[in-house]
């Protein structure tokens, strides 16, 4: 309730925070309850029961297994001496602190299934492997995993091939198939209406080519152009090139060390005849990377219609915001505590949280699409207005509940199912 209401993870602030808030225990805790709570109460035993119980159960109410999951993993910087999982890794705050590894699985409406922490230095493409293994021996039937672009790794497909997963991912540029995919369909599909996909505003299509240069089976890629992006990219790259030829043109008249910036040196460089310098524009290289912009590929492993591998994929976005609720909005960029067993516990404690939260946004999309309005519906002013109805304290240390509740009361509390 305190990391949903403050999106918070500062246990200082529970025991004032909580005041006048109806609780599901006999008293208020302090601080150092909540730490040893976390410490010496939540073991990882129970933490494993859990997952595997909740991720069970979820399956299969939810009927989950013909879908894909959406899998994505973070870091958060630890600096506690009694912290073994603190190694130093790919930390993405940048304060070259060390950090500790943390990879979710979440189903496409958003619902925590699972989390995994891991030490810091371990690659994401080795941590997944250790995820898709506790999927697998789940013994619940899954359809396969959605990722981005950290997961575009040669181990990490193999491993899903092997396992008999299949996956839709977006990939990175640096894969030999991108480059060739993209440059077959490049044309092809650049607003031209036969590729546009309907009820999108992208134009598309798929090929099946070699995904890794080494790899012994075909992936179907399915090539995107977005023009609005393609604009943007083209847009910032020209201007790009004219600051830099600006500022070039100017070192030569003042004959002063002309200084190409990097991301524009496969576009610009100086020619020199008669001992004087002038500016020379690589006309075809500039053309290509203008032709590049706006196009993006999914990797898939199996056949499927371009729309249905963008469908797939359009799904995380319910499942970003509770990555980003889990990873920064409760204030988990950052782990306080000062031993494993209370990272543990407190990361279990936010997992839990972001459940909870998730159930109130799926409410929230159901009144936002009886009654457009963000601003009473939304989740933010859904919590903020269940704050606001309270159990009362009467004299003699009884409570009641004030059941004057208003018609939005009403209403918002329906689609929560509380009675």
């Amino acid at each position: 309730m305190y990391e949903i209401i403050f999106e918070k993870d500062v246990s200082m602030g529970f025991e004032n925070g909580m005041k006048n808030k109806a609780l599901f225990s006999e008293q208020i805790r302090s601080d150092s309850y909540l730490s040893a709570f976390f410490r010496k109460n939540i073991t990882e035993e129970r933490i494993s029961l859990f997952l595997e119980l909740w991720a069970t159960r979820t399956i299969k109410d939810r009927q989950l297994q013909t879908v894909y999951l959406n899998v994505d993993g973070s870091n958060v910087d630890c600096e506690a001496v009694g912290v073994s999982l603190k190694e130093h890794g790919h930390d993405k705050s940048g304060k070259k602190t060390t950090v500790v590894g943390i990879m979710y699985v979440v189903a496409p409406d958003g619902t925590g299934l699972f989390y995994h922490q891991y030490r810091g230095s371990v690659i994401d493409a080795k941590a997944v492997k250790y995820v898709l293994l506790f999927f697998k021996h789940l013994g619940v039937k899954i359809k396969g995993f959605c990722a981005d672009r950290g997961f575009c790794t040669k181990d990490d497909t193999d491993f899903l091939r092997a396992m008999g997963i299949d996956f839709v991912l977006m990939m990175t540029s640096k894969p030999e198939g991108f480059s060739v995919a993209r440059n077959q369909l490049r044309d092809q599909i650049r607003n031209n209406v036969r590729k546009w996909l309907d009820g999108t505003e992208l134009f598309g299509d798929c090929t099946q080519v070699r995904m890794f240069k080494d790899d012994k089976v075909m992936s179907y890629l399915h090539v995107f152009y977005d023009c609005v992006k393609g604009g943007f990219g083209i847009k910032n790259l020209l201007k790009k090139v004219n600051k830099a030829k600006k500022q070039l043109l100017k070192s030569i008249q003042d004959k002063t060390p002309p200084m190409i910036p990097d991301d524009v040196k496969p576009y610009l460089h100086l020619c020199s005849r008669d001992g004087s310098k002038s500016l020379v524009l690589e006309e075809s290289k500039l053309q290509d990377a203008i032709d590049d912009k706006g196009f993006y590929v999914l990797a898939t492993s199996e056949e499927m219609p371009t729309i249905a591998a963008h469908d797939i994929y359009r799904a995380r976005d319910s499942s970003e915001k509770q990555y980003m609720f889990m990873k920064s909005e409760i204030g988990l960029e950052k782990y306080r505590t000062g031993s494993d067993r209370s990272i543990c516990g407190k990361q279990f404690v936010a997992f839990i949280a972001g459940i909870v939260r998730n159930e109130i946004k799926l409410a929230s999309k159901k009144m936002l699409s009886q009654k457009d309005r963000p601003d009473r519906y939304s989740v933010p002013p859904i919590i903020d207005e269940l704050v606001t109805i309270r159990i009362k304290r009467l004299p003699g240390n009884e409570y009641a509940l004030v059941m004057d509740l208003s018609a939005r009361d009403e209403f918002m509390l329906k689609h929560l199912c509380i009675t």
